[in-house]
């Protein structure tokens, strides 16, 4: 999967980090702070995920209680 880029983007996640790839995405500006990125899956990826209709998602906890997350096929950034 890419990084990609998207209309919207607000905010770079780990843009002067070297040991992490900048993440572009849109953070809102409200109390809960949601942070939404864009990745586009590359043929050999897509055809897995038609097939088998799965996407894992890893998640680096440093040892902390998770948070919450979402994976979704549409945009849902709301301008606030």
């Amino acid at each position: 999967m890419n990084i990609t880029k998207f209309e919207g983007c607000n905010v770079t996640y780990a843009e002067n980090q070297d040991q992490y790839e900048p993440l572009p995405a849109h953070r809102t500006n409200d109390d809960y702070g949601v942070a939404t990125s864009c990745w586009t899956l590359t043929f050999r990826e897509l055809l897995r995920v038609i097939f088998t209709r799965r996407i894992y998602a890893k998640i680096m906890t440093f040892n902390q209680p998770i948070l919450p997350l979402k994976l979704t096929t549409e945009k849902e950034i709301d301008d606030e």
